[in-house]
């Protein structure tokens, strides 16, 4: 009986029980991976050699952070600091200027 003589529910019902037997294979597959002796172990030992990591990463993302906000601070200091190097050397430079003058057109300022 071809497809189109289908009505649509009874369409959407093949689908879903080729869907349903698709995945018989692999839940097979799962349940006697389940039946392996010590693979609940395996698999505790691994979650928990997981969680390490996940732990050490959240760690060490912290860490990066915490530079980064030091780095950041650093360079705002250096900005800092260059521009108030900046300011004294153009007053010096205005001082220089100023001590160059004449006397008489050092007065009349």
């Amino acid at each position: 009986m071809p497809d189109t003589d289908l009505s649509p529910e009874l369409k959407e019902l093949f689908v879903i029980n080729r869907s349903l037997a698709a995945l018989i294979a692999p839940l097979q597959a799962i349940l006697e991976m389940e039946k392996a002796p010590g693979i609940s172990d395996r698999l505790n030992a691994m979650i928990a050699d997981l969680s390490a990591i996940r732990d050490q990463m959240h760690r060490a993302a912290d860490l990066m952070d915490k530079a980064l906000t030091r780095s950041e601070e650093s360079r705002a200091v250096e900005a800092r600091q260059t521009a108030t190097i900046a300011a004294i050397q153009q007053d010096i430079a205005q001082l220089k200027t100023w001590f160059m003058l004449p006397p008489e057109a050092g007065q009349s300022s």
